[in-house]
């Protein structure tokens, strides 16, 4: 498999499912997928993975169960039409290090920093998105 690295610690596989990812790359046209990764995401996903250490996304591409925590395309059972993972500006993460309560709890404090602007609360995983908020004052949760 042709890797895409997106930053130092980031790849493009790790935000796409296994189908639409192989489908790209037997089209050579890997770089046409990740032109329509949100920067934003991508740099915030970045910006945890250096404070927590590795992060789990998708790991397909390692034999993992994990397919659909970055785009969900209509393929999905967890496809929602008005989704953000839907628009590649939202993804679900796992850290080896950090517990999700440990990780939510940064984000609270740092959300603007690390260009977040929502989160999911009380899950297993931790859910970051985002999305466009005008005048946005507090990270909006949910």
């Amino acid at each position: 498999m042709k890797k895409l690295q997106l930053t130092n610690n980031l790849w493009l596989h790790e935000y796409v499912d296994k189908e639409t990812y192989l489908y790209y790359e037997k089209m050579n046209k890997l770089h046409k997928l990740a032109y329509k990764l949100d920067n934003k995401l991508i740099k915030s996903d970045q910006l945890l993975r250096e404070f927590f250490g590795r992060v789990i996304i998708n790991n397909w591409n390692e034999g993992g169960s994990r397919n659909w925590s970055g785009l969900r395309n209509i393929n999905s059972q967890y496809y929602k039409k008005d989704s953000l993972h839907t628009e590649f500006k939202a993804s679900d993460k796992i850290f080896e290090n950090a517990t999700p309560k440990e990780v939510q709890d940064y984000i609270l404090i740092t959300w603007k920093e690390l260009g977040i602007s929502a989160i999911e609360l009380d899950k297993s995983w931790t859910h970051t998105d985002t999305r466009f908020i005008p005048f946005q004052k507090q990270l909006f949760t949910f």
